[in-house]
């Protein structure tokens, strides 16, 4: 969270029950996420 913290545009996302591969752990919600980011 500190490396977000750092960034003027940042913005942590916080998966709850997800460890350390988002993207196969909580395909649908890491999904959501992305397209929201890449504005989509």
């Amino acid at each position: 969270m500190n490396f977000a913290l750092s960034l003027k545009e940042a913005k942590f996302v916080e998966i709850n029950d997800c460890g350390h591969i988002p993207h196969e752990e909580k395909p649908e919600e890491f999904l959501r996420v992305l397209q929201e980011f890449l504005g989509l």
